[in-house]
């Protein structure tokens, strides 16, 4: 290449490269834009308020009469008459049904029979004691006087004592024939069945005359249901605020939130090993409106506690979040009682705090909020 071409090419580069400068240099540089932020989320708070609850304690329970027996006939037969039914109060000693005793009637008028014949039998031989004595007397006179052998006095001593030995005999089998009288008419008594207590039937498991009776035929169940009782398993743990006498409520699903006042009348001396709960047992009188077989909740009040309330749902795991300058604090409390949707705090909160609810999860300490609205806990 000539000297001149060389010229010409750079010249020509030059130019190349002037012209591209011109045209970066037309060009207006890119400004960075700013990265746009998401909006802090709203959340509700609540202002925790001073409460005062009651501790209590208790276990659900099955109520039962004080007093509750199942009436089995002790002979077999077929009733001939029902005098009670389900739900009529009875006496202690009240007649409910009779089982034919007609067989068990003509033993006693026999034994009967044979009381009397045994009571004639012995007015027979005191009659002849009362000779045997008064020959004996005779005879004893005669021979103190001379007028009497001894072989005659003898003879009358030993029919005194003849006599004397037909007598017992006959009081014997008077004591016999009147025992034997008195167990038949024992026997006749268990052909009528009877109340044990004074009380109310609650079933007559459906006899009626002609019903065969037996000693495995439940006739009868007659309890007392003026005082009922409530029996309750109990953790061990509270065996030290258990004492008898103390004051107890029992509420039943059947009636509602009616609420009945029972006393502990015994702690069950034992603990069971294989669930480590105690029995304790509740009596309550019955207004009339309680049946045995009601399923109840049995409760005991231990002691009052104090601290502040906040909803349920704005705690969860042993923390909350407050509302502190426009951020979410995560507090760890310590809950206490918990009623009606509501959580006491015991320690981490006070009056002053917002407490955020619901509890915010997947938030975390320090994260940005803004306050949506102000909710005031419900009074208790």
């Amino acid at each position: 290449m000539t000297k001149r071409n060389r010229t010409i090419l750079m010249l020509t580069l030059a130019a190349v490269l002037i012209a591209l400068g011109v045209t970066r240099g037309l060009k207006a540089p890119k400004k960075a834009q700013p990265r746009a932020q998401a909006p802090a989320p709203a959340v509700a708070t609540v202002a925790p308020e001073p409460w005062e609850v009651q501790v209590t304690f208790g276990g659900a329970s099955t109520l039962e009469a004080l007093e509750d027996a199942v009436l089995y006939s002790k002979v077999t037969g077929r009733v001939t008459r029902v005098t009670a039914h389900p739900g009529e109060r009875v006496r202690k000693g009240q007649l409910l049904a009779v089982i034919d005793y007609d067989a068990q009637e003509a033993q006693v008028r026999a034994s009967s029979a044979q009381v009397e014949s045994a009571r004639a039998s012995l007015q027979q031989a005191r009659a002849s004691l009362e000779e045997a004595r008064r020959e004996m007397e005779r005879y004893r006179r005669l021979f103190e006087q001379g007028y009497a052998t001894r072989q005659e006095m003898d003879k009358r001593s030993t029919a005194l004592s003849q006599a004397e030995a037909s007598y017992r005999q006959a009081e014997a089998n008077l004591g016999s024939a009147s025992a034997s009288l008195s167990a038949q008419r024992v026997n006749r008594r268990d052909y009528q069945i009877t109340s044990p207590v004074d009380g109310t039937v609650l079933d007559d498991y459906g006899i009626a005359p002609g019903t065969m009776a037996g000693p495995s035929t439940p006739l009868f169940r007659v309890a007392n249901v003026r005082i009922l009782k409530a029996t309750v398993n109990l953790p061990e743990t509270e065996l030290k605020d258990l004492k008898e006498g103390m004051a107890a409520t029992v509420t039943c699903e059947a009636l509602g939130d009616v609420t009945f006042r029972g006393t502990l009348k015994t702690i069950y001396p034992y603990v069971d090993t294989s669930t480590r709960t105690v029995k304790a047992q509740v009596w309550m009188e019955n207004p009339g409106n309680l049946k045995p077989g009601m399923l109840s909740r049995v409760t005991f009040v231990k002691g009052t506690q104090r601290g502040l309330k906040i909803p349920v749902e704005a705690a969860m795991g042993g923390k909350v979040f407050v509302l502190e300058d426009g951020k979410a604090r995560e507090r760890i409390i310590k809950p206490g009682a918990e009623r009606d949707g509501m959580l006491m705090v015991l320690e981490g909160l006070s009056t002053s705090d917002r407490v955020i609810t619901p509890f915010p999860e997947g938030m975390r300490d320090g994260d940005p909020v803004s306050h949506k609205a102000t909710q005031e806990a419900t009074e208790d």
